[in-house]
């Protein structure tokens, strides 16, 4: 297998091809990502997904490996911690919207890469961070190598559940003259125009939604959602739905414009045919996902695809905070190594992707590693070296 280059690869014109991706944007959340992305290179990372894998494409030699069913945008802030009563507490890869058929290397690489551009939020310095990138791959190899996927979430989580949904409803939402509204100061939603409320109540209308409990006739109301980084200003919204089904009283619920993945003409596979994209995202979260949500439908058209879920809220987003230090750091680590595998694993034979014993072989492998060790270093230098530049066309306006 051949050495991959450590060089650099040559400068992509990172800010005319952000800004020509973003065009079509809503101007309002587009402008929270950008000043999000200003914050740190991690969080620039976060929102270039398809920049990262163009700066990928340019090295020539990369390690052969299985087809899997990969993630696309792994980084440390997508995972959460699902806790459920009987499994304990299970990490889990909570967004798959750029999910697609890849190298089994694919998202352990972007993860590592992302590591490696956290450390200093993580108060490790060059010599750990590269211990613990290195250790983030193996870790990643070692559970591929094993073949079994970790616990899942049974069903004994549904009275939390529901407890944890009354109270993001009183969060989010108010009650005047009789009826509940949902809060628009800025923070998790922004007003929804009388359009998006008819555009939000005709995907209700479909079968699916109807199958699912989910209708029109039980919509309370609908604002534009603030989440996310590298989604802002694409189509998402909350929704403040009736109870139906085993969660009695209101409901919240995110339906979210999905599109196809930006890597997926770079990662040398054919990719399968879906209806839609949401049909992709909403057909491999639930095969990829411990205890996926109730609710998780794609809605729409090929054109105008969208994937509407619960939105969960015994679902906690990890912040880096959450991760620890010292050897708490380390174990948490390879709890997210062990989950990227898991994605793997629970979708393996699906669609394209190599079965069991192919992955098993593969993590078993050990000349790959080092090589998507040091390759995950030099992509997140790159990757800092994009967000200088970035930093820079922003605070003289370009993207004002």
């Amino acid at each position: 297998m051949a050495k991959i280059s450590m060089g650099l690869p040559r400068t992509i014109d990172f800010v005319a091809a952000l800004k020509k991706r973003d065009a079509a944007r809503a101007p309002e959340r587009l402008a929270l990502k950008y000043k999000a992305m200003r914050e740190s290179a991690f969080a620039f990372f976060r929102g270039t997904t398809r920049g990262f894998y163009e700066h990928l494409a340019e090295h020539e030699s990369l390690p052969a490996a299985p087809a899997v069913w990969a993630c696309g945008d792994l980084h440390l802030q997508n995972f959460a911690r699902l806790d459920g009563a009987d499994s304990g507490s299970v990490f889990a890869v909570n967004d798959f919207d750029e999910c697609l058929l890849a190298p089994a290397w694919w998202d352990v690489l972007r993860g590592a890469s992302s590591l490696w551009l956290a450390r200093k939020q993580l108060n490790l310095d060059k010599v750990q961070a590269k211990a613990e990138v290195a250790a983030f791959v193996a870790g990643f190899a070692r559970h591929l190598a094993a073949g079994a996927a970790g616990p899942v979430p049974t069903a004994t989580q549904q009275v939390s559940d529901r407890a944890a949904m009354v109270k993001a409803v009183a969060a989010r939402a108010f009650k005047q003259g009789g009826k509940l509204y949902l809060r628009t100061d800025g923070r998790y939603a922004l007003p929804a125009t009388a359009a998006q409320h008819r555009a939000v109540q005709r995907l209700l209308a479909m079968p699916q939604a109807r199958a699912a409990g989910i209708t029109h006739k039980n919509l309370l109301d609908v604002a534009r959602r603030v989440a996310g980084l590298a989604s802002l200003g694409t189509k998402r919204f909350v929704i403040l739905a009736g109870g139906t089904g085993k969660l009695r009283g209101p409901r919240l619920l995110d339906l979210k414009q999905a599109h196809a993945p930006g890597g997926a003409r770079l990662t040398g596979l054919a990719q399968p045919t879906w209806a839609s994209p949401a049909a992709r995202v909403a057909e491999i979260e639930k095969r990829a996902q411990p205890g996926a949500p109730g609710v998780l439908l794609a809605l729409g058209t090929a054109r105008n695809a969208m994937v509407l879920r619960d939105l969960r809220p015994r679902e906690a987003r990890l912040a880096m905070a959450d991760l620890g230090t010292g050897k708490a750091l380390h174990t948490a680590l390879q709890g997210l190594a062990c989950a990227s595998a898991d994605v793997h694993l629970n979708t393996a034979g699906f669609g394209g992707a190599a079965d069991l014993v192919a992955l098993a072989a593969f993590g078993a492998g050990a000349g790959w590693r080092l090589q998507v060790t040091m390759l995950a270093i030099a992509m997140a230098r790159q990757s800092r070296q994009d967000w200088l530049s970035f930093a820079k066309a922003y605070d003289a306006g370009v993207f004002g």
